[in-house]
């Protein structure tokens, strides 16, 4: 492991250390100059987002997340992300309203971040059960 000085694409300078073939440092190297951001900027970018998350479920009235506050925050974004992709697939009626029903009962922030690498099919596939006795 080698220690190096990094400038990130945000212009701040740090220390990073990289291990792996020379090759794999040079270019990690690259990324960092081209498009990393430093921890620092990388935080406030994150917290920016999840800020952006919490006012625009807010705006259209899904419910309050529960969990600690670095969950709900996470979570937030994790929601709105789902959400967009909700919307980038052609959803019938019925998968209109099963995604509003998910949106509406899961209020557990710790399952948003256990869902947050499901696709939308898997989504509802876990929450299949549950919609179903719903509607009876």
């Amino acid at each position: 492991m080698a220690k190096y000085d990094v400038t990130y694409s945000c212009g701040h300078t740090g220390v990073v250390s990289l291990i792996g073939k020379n090759e794999e440092r040079e270019r990690k190297l690259q990324w960092y100059h081209d498009c990393g951001l430093c921890p620092d900027c990388y935080a406030a970018k994150l917290a920016r987002e999840n800020e952006m998350a919490e006012a625009k479920a807010e705006e259209q009235g899904l419910p309050k997340l529960t969990g600690s506050e670095k969950q709900v925050s996470w979570a937030n974004s994790i929601r709105q992300n789902i959400i967009e992709k909700s919307e980038s697939v052609s959803l019938n009626e019925k998968g209109k309203d099963f995604m509003k029903y998910i949106l509406e009962t899961e209020t557990s922030a710790s399952r948003w971040i256990d869902l947050r690498g499901y696709s939308i099919k898997e989504l509802f596939g876990e929450y299949l059960n549950s919609y179903q006795a719903a509607q009876r």
